[in-house]
């Protein structure tokens, strides 16, 4: 289930700053076989774990197979508003008009009703909630400025991109002859460690396999999907390069990776690669969810005085290009080794494109060819003047 968007009711003063909160409902998945509802304070991103004795005799009821997810599900969803309830935050309603309803339906079956979907439920959960965000405007007949303006003050971030993209799929299928924008990525600055801050992140995490799961997707650029989901056969020792044909969603389930590509491996990684293929089958699926918590306290306990080094488990990746950046590879090749487009890889390391190692070959290259420049100029000066010389000696022989 989704995150509820939250109005400005809950937003608390802290110590650095304005505080907001959310409750995540969390459905069964890996290890977990019942409900999980979490307290997700911003900006920190920390989670807190609700007890609720409801949710405990909800999950007790599911484990014995009483009641099935499915049937759980607007339970969970009541105890979520309980407890916006006791914080005496007010929850707006959701609204989905008669004629958006039914544009649902006509959509739905045109488009989806034939398709293999691995989940249908929640991908129509997903139309009807774009749907939602519209209010009381129809997307068959409001005009383009009035969406427009009115996704931009309910929406933000990649909710908006998300509800923007499934909005555009329907007024295709409605042809309406234009659509709508989605908001320009605000830029985030880039966290990132060097190859020689890795011994000390990994000092901080003591589980192996775990540090070992770091210590590959340092040394490759792979997501965690696609580290866990590694096997030798995609290892080409020769190359140092690693197929990436498959990844590992949240579930365990296996699946093709979202853009199948070749990665460079770096030279000091091959040991790690090695120990990653006797260990990856051992990682529990649930250690493998919770990589992140493992990198975020060991930054923090590794670098207590250095925030631009307390990173995130994705960071990793970052840590990765940037290293190449600076032994001078292009930043298209950074790109194909992650599997991103030329643009976005524009957009995350563009300031790190040119290092000194590659500003100083391009100066070594420039000064070579000006060098050369002036040899040919001076050899074709040379040229002339003797041709000018031979053309004057012959004509004071003619004159003779």
């Amino acid at each position: 289930m989704a995150k509820v968007s939250i109005k400005a009711l809950n937003t608390k003063r802290g110590a650095k700053g304005p505080v907001t909160y959310s409750y995540r409902i969390y459905p069964p998945s890996g290890a977990h076989k019942g409900f999980r509802i979490f307290k997700r304070y911003k900006p920190s991103g920390r989670l807190e774990i609700i007890k609720n004795p409801k949710l405990e005799l909800l999950n007790k009821s599911l484990a014995i197979k009483q009641i099935s997810v499915e049937e759980a599900k607007p339970q969970v969803e009541n105890i979520r508003k309980e407890l916006y309830a006791l914080d005496g935050i007010v929850k707006p309603e959701k609204f989905l008009s008669r004629e958006n309803g039914l544009l649902l339906e006509r959509y739905w079956n045109a488009t989806y009703t034939n398709s293999s979907l691995v989940d249908a439920q929640s991908a129509k959960l997903e139309l009807r909630r774009s749907l939602e965000a519209l209010g009381t405007l129809e997307l068959a007949k409001a005009k383009q400025t009035d969406l427009q303006a009115h996704l931009d003050n309910v929406l933000t971030g990649n909710k908006h991109a998300r509800v923007v993209n499934k909005l555009n799929s329907m007024l295709k299928f409605l042809n309406r002859k234009f659509i709508l924008r989605a908001q320009p990525k605000a830029h985030k600055g880039i966290k990132f460690i060097t190859l020689a801050d890795l011994p000390a992140l990994l000092e901080h995490i003591h589980d192996e396999r775990i540090r070992t799961l770091h210590e590959v997707c340092f040394y490759t650029g792979c997501l965690r999907s696609e580290a866990t989901s590694l096997d030798q056969r995609s290892y080409s020792i020769d190359r140092d390069s690693i197929r990436i044909i498959s990844q590992v969603d949240k579930r365990g389930a296996k699946k093709t990776a979202t853009k199948t590509r070749t990665t460079v491996v770096l030279p000091e990684g091959r040991e790690a690669i090695i120990r990653w293929f006797a260990t990856r089958g051992h990682l529990s699926l649930d250690k493998q969810l919770k990589a992140s918590v493992y990198t975020r306290k060991a930054s923090h306990a590794a670098f207590p005085k250095n925030p631009s080094k307390q990173i995130t488990f994705n960071d990793l990746r970052h840590s990765y290009a940037i290293h190449l950046l600076s032994q001078g590879v292009q930043l298209g090749l950074v790109a194909d080794c992650l599997g991103i487009n030329h643009r976005s890889a524009k957009e995350l390391y563009g300031e790190f494109d040119l290092s000194n190692d590659s500003i100083s070959y391009i100066t070594r290259v420039l000064r070579s060819k000006g060098s050369q420049i002036d040899t040919h100029e001076r050899t074709v000066s040379l040229t002339t003047e003797a041709l000018v010389a031979e053309q004057m000696s012959d004509k004071d022989k003619l004159d003779e």
